[in-house]
């Protein structure tokens, strides 16, 4: 047996790895992997809102809570609330007949609404601007694609936005040299914007457009809730969250979220395996959030409607980004509860879980934000490592090395063990 102490605030604590605790069955990277693949297959459609994907993962969720013997949250494991969301469920775009791949060569911006037509390209060049001073949204028929160099400039840029606010079409394309990350929008746009790859530009050629949107004002969202009785101080909680949203469907391209965060639904889940073989001295409460993509909304809805006591949370761990590790760990929060992250950082250099734990003070990323606004002590912590697709097709189970997720789970296990030691 591997023992160590760390002097922290002047007095002596004992160390012990978490997977000394008799935990280790709770904690494995293939019974992860296999969750992972679960969440990203096609049956959830990305974990979005068509076809009811993300409520199918949330009862999915939820089994497998009960399966691991973790106890509903005051008599219920889900807790509903409704957003607005734009969805769409049909996209199609053909360039001289060819049918271009949704996801990978073009996407449709989640704000746009419907439209069905067909128009001549015109790639649009400085000098353009000099030759069609109206702009080419003058010109019967075409659609300038404008380059995102054009774009991003200071001065064309703002002409851009002024030309196209003046002389309004129902679509606008984008020409990208790479597609860039996707997202969920909470209302509709007056046009299309098409994200056209240049590579796949053709100066005049004809374009066909396809878009089907439906919106949905008050789509029902599902956060998941579990709990584990603690030993010694079961008024007391240690409430362990991830998302698992993501950002479903455009058209038939589908958004995995495989690292983002199929990653940390595992971890969090394997965590509560651990809890239920080893009970801590405090409670645990497991929440998997969703609608995080669409703008943190499960976390805020579940502070709104006061479903936890946030008086009794001593501390709160988000996870996200759990699919590498080669390089470490970054701890969100860590400036903002220096003590904590003390503890945290030395067990990690005591017992060399993973090369570094990096410090980043508050930002609004990821679930644990509305909760440290209310005077929740929280960690959000991400893994680093080779990088995976972030918001893209390609955020895929079979790009996640795992190379630090076992390592992780046991950091994590021995935090949680010193956060109520002596209780």
């Amino acid at each position: 047996m591997c023992l160590g102490f760390l002097r922290d605030a002047g007095s002596w604590i004992l160390l012990v790895p978490g997977f000394l605790f008799g935990t280790a069955a709770a904690q494995d990277s293939a019974r992860a992997r296999k969750l992972i693949e679960e969440l990203c297959s096609r049956k959830y459609e990305g974990r979005g809102y068509i076809n009811k994907g993300a409520l199918k993962a949330a009862g999915y969720l939820e089994q497998q809570l009960r399966n691991a013997g973790v106890q509903p949250w005051k008599g219920s494991y889900i807790h509903h609330f409704n957003m607005p969301v734009n969805t769409l469920p049909v996209t199609e775009v053909k360039l001289q007949g060819r049918t271009l791949k949704p996801g990978i060569e073009y996407l449709i911006d989640e704000a746009s609404p419907g439209w069905k037509g067909s128009f001549v390209i015109r790639v649009w060049s400085w000098a353009d601007t000099l030759t069609y001073p109206g702009g080419p949204w003058r010109l019967q028929d075409s659609v300038a694609a404008v380059p995102e160099a054009m774009l991003r400039h200071p001065l064309w840029g703002k002409r851009v936005a002024q030309m196209r606010a003046l002389h309004p079409v129902p679509v606008q394309i984008n020409a990208v040299p790479r597609l860039p990350a996707w997202g969920v929008a909470q209302a509709v746009d007056q046009k299309v914007t098409l994200l056209l790859r240049a590579d796949r530009l053709q100066h005049g050629a004809q374009l066909n457009l396809r878009v089907k949107n439906e919106f949905r004002p008050e789509q029902t969202c599902s956060n998941v809730i579990g709990f584990i009785p603690g030993t010694h101080m079961p008024d007391s909680l240690l409430v362990l969250t991830a998302h698992y949203d993501h950002l479903g469907r455009m058209g038939k391209a589908i958004f995995p979220g495989a690292n983002d965060n199929a990653s940390g639904v595992a971890m969090v889940m394997d965590l509560a395996r651990g809890s239920v073989l080893k009970p801590l001295p405090y409670s645990v409460v497991v929440v998997f959030f969703a609608a995080e993509e669409a703008g943190l909304l499960g976390s805020a809805a579940l502070i709104r409607d006061r479903v936890l006591p946030l008086n009794r949370i001593r501390f709160l761990l988000n996870l996200d980004l759990m699919g590498t590790g080669e390089t470490g760990m970054t701890v969100v929060n860590a400036t903002i509860f220096p003590r904590e992250f003390s503890i945290l950082d030395s067990l990690n250099r005591q017992f060399q879980f993973l090369p570094a734990i990096n410090k980043r003070g508050k930002a609004a990323n990821s679930d644990h934000y509305f909760f440290t606004e209310a005077g929740v002590p929280s960690f959000f912590g991400y893994l680093s490592g080779p990088r995976p697709a972030y918001h893209s097709t390609d955020d895929v189970p079979q790009t996640l090395t795992l190379h630090g997720y076992v390592h992780t789970y046991r950091l994590y296990r021995s935090f949680l063990e010193h956060l109520t030691a002596g209780q």
